[in-house]
């Protein structure tokens, strides 16, 4: 016999977290943030080999590679162009959940995201909600992969850290500094 699952406690959101998740909510569905979608997409045609083999050729004369895909079909089909990397992704992909209530079922994920080019939190931490809603709300956005935003993401982070380890330290050199001329 497995061991029992502890059961999950609510907790409530905090007032910050519920004004973040709103303002990303709205973010999202602001049109310049948007209209980034809509400047990186590559139009492709898309024919089937054999099996899962599909040859994909963009409509802007691109040379023509070759993906494998189960829930793929032929036709003309939107793709779209990672900022860091250049290579084209399509917008949703389909896996098979290895755990959680969908087991085994048939998922659909998203393969690009819109992401801030500056950061809406600066790597040297957060200032303040008006300067968090200018920069979350500005032009200044692209399209990523999921592995190019997922890297930006853990540089940005890591930056974070050490933007905070330094201020604390500082500030212990200060307190100190303070003590010693008492």
């Amino acid at each position: 016999m497995g061991r029992a699952k502890k059961p999950k406690v609510y907790k409530p959101p905090t007032l910050d977290e519920s004004v973040d998740k709103k303002l990303r909510a709205a973010c999202q569905k602001w049109p310049p943030f948007y209209n980034t979608k809509k400047l990186a997409k590559v139009f492709v045609t898309v024919t089937h080999l054999e099996g899962e083999l599909f040859q994909v050729t963009p409509d802007n004369g691109g040379e023509p590679f070759i993906v494998a895909d189960e829930k793929l079909k032929s036709g003309a089909r939107v793709m779209y162009r990672c900022n860091y990397c250049s290579l084209l992704w399509f917008d949703k992909y389909w896996f098979i959940a290895q755990s959680g209530k969908n087991k085994g079922k048939w998922r659909k994920s998203s393969m690009v995201a819109i992401d801030h080019i500056e950061p809406a939190v600066p790597v040297t931490g957060w200032e303040s909600w008006d300067s968090y809603i200018d920069r979350l709300f500005n032009n200044e956005t692209q399209i990523l992969c999921r592995g190019c935003h997922l890297l930006k993401s853990t540089i940005e982070n890591t930056e974070r850290v050490h933007a905070r380890r330094e201020r604390k330290q500082a500030e212990l050199e200060n307190k100190e500094s303070k003590e010693e001329h008492s």
